[in-house]
């Protein structure tokens, strides 16, 4: 009798329209509808409610007119203090309701991005808020009013989520061409009546006549490397370069294997006489440059910079003389095909000597006892490239093989180490 009488004085002081389980909704979901009701009023309604530590600093007398029918206690918290000159803390076990100018200390701990290039963007936003970057926990120390904070606090969020990435899988592969392979490979002719599976569209051609790069799209899962053994079959293939790369949606992902050849730049003399010289690097081998950008449709577009080069004997003021093949190009291929870039053709001659040893060597004489031939060759230049889209980190763990095999790995390390340390002893 007495729970009654209080529940009706609480509705005739607030002006409150009815807080009771609702007509068609689930048992637990009141309507909470208040007419000219004291805040302090309604945070005890709502502590209660929601069984919840409500505190508050100084005191909130305004009265509102607000709906809070189906909202939790956070989502019923910012609709009642919207333009009171009011807000909320979560303290942990406490809910605090407290001015909106209180300056307040937060740490926003990141997921993913990394923290000095966050707080680069959030300073520019949120003018009178200090932000200092913690690099070792990858989180940002804020420090300002409590309102840009918790603002601060939603932009963080919606931007510190996952980047999609993609794995970049390549195959460089150096083709010794024909008599009859005078325009280069021609892979649908490699696959006709083989068990590999895969469509080609047409080729990449500038005006009427199709140029010397070629472009060609693999569809489906294709298996790249049934169809460099089915090139080596009847043509001598080497692979020049097999890496595996991933990188973040729009940057850059670059690889480079071979070597850096020095050269003398320039030489100077100190005035004690010591000589200076200048020495610059040029990189040498197999290159692949790749931006690749996701499609919301999932297409992806690649730019692509392909590079083969190498150094020739000859060179001109001790700068050594490069041979390059290189290829920049632009296209957009489904998530898991392969692209092909192909024509990038190259005449080889090669002299080779061949003499009776001893008398080969002899003066003018030596000439009737050797011989020189001239070797010509052409290659052609085969760049597979595969993306796949990592949409979700999961997909970065490791397989149940590959886990298998680590672990294998790792044990057998351990005993190495134990086998060392018994033997030091």
């Amino acid at each position: 009798m007495r729970r009654r009488v209080s529940l009706c004085m609480m509705a005739l002081v607030l002006g409150c329209v009815s807080i009771s389980p609702g007509a068609g909704r689930a048992q637990d979901e009141f309507q909470m509808n208040f007419r000219n009701a004291r805040i302090d009023d309604i945070l005890r309604i709502l502590a209660d409610r929601y069984e919840a530590s409500v505190a508050v600093t100084g005191e909130v007398s305004q009265t509102v007119t607000v709906n809070l029918t189906g909202l939790d206690l956070r989502a019923s918290l910012d609709a009642l203090l919207r333009d009171t000159g009011y807000t909320w803390r979560d303290e942990g076990s406490v809910l605090r309701v407290l001015p909106s100018d209180t300056v307040v200390n937060e740490v926003f701990a990141l997921k993913f991005m990394a923290a000095e290039e966050l707080a680069q963007v959030v300073e520019k936003q949120f003018e009178g808020v200090a932000v200092s970057p913690e690099p070792h926990s990858n989180s940002l120390l804020v420090s300002g009013p409590i309102t840009k904070i918790r603002e601060m606090g939603l932009l963080i969020a919606r931007v510190d989520t996952y980047r999609a990435q993609v794995r970049i899988q390549a195959e460089m592969v150096e083709v010794t061409l024909d008599n009859d392979d005078s325009r280069g490979v021609d892979l649908s002719v490699v696959l006709s009546g083989s068990d590999v599976q895969g469509e080609f569209d047409t080729d990449f051609s500038t005006g009427n006549e199709p140029s010397t790069l070629s472009l060609r799209t693999l569809q489906g899962d294709f298996d790249v490397s049934g169809l460099i053994s089915l090139i080596n079959e009847n043509r001598s293939a080497m692979l020049l370069s097999s890496p595996e790369i991933t990188t973040m949606d729009n940057q850059p992902a670059k690889i480079h294997v071979g070597e850096r050849v020095p050269y003398q730049r320039s030489q100077t003399e100190t005035v004690t006489g010591a000589t200076l010289a200048e020495v610059e690097f040029m990189d040498v081998g197999v290159q692949l440059l790749v931006t690749p950008t996701i499609s919301d449709d999932g297409m992806l577009y690649l730019q692509i910079h392909s590079e083969v080069s190498q150094v020739l004997d000859q060179s001109v003021q001790n700068v050594p003389r490069i041979g390059t093949r290189e290829a920049d190009t632009r296209v957009m291929v489904r998530d898991g095909h392969t692209v092909v870039i192909g024509g990038l053709m190259r005449d080889n001659v090669t002299e080779v000597e061949k003499k009776v040893p001893l008398l080969g060597h002899i003066p003018i004489l030596g000439w009737l006892f050797k011989s020189k031939t001239t070797l010509k060759s052409k290659t052609e230049l085969l760049i597979f490239i595969t993306p796949t889209v990592i949409s979700d980190p999961s997909q970065m763990q490791p397989t149940p093989a590959q886990q298998a095999s680590r672990d294998r790995f790792q044990t057998d390390a351990s005993k190495d180490d134990d086998t060392s340390a018994r033997v030091d002893r």
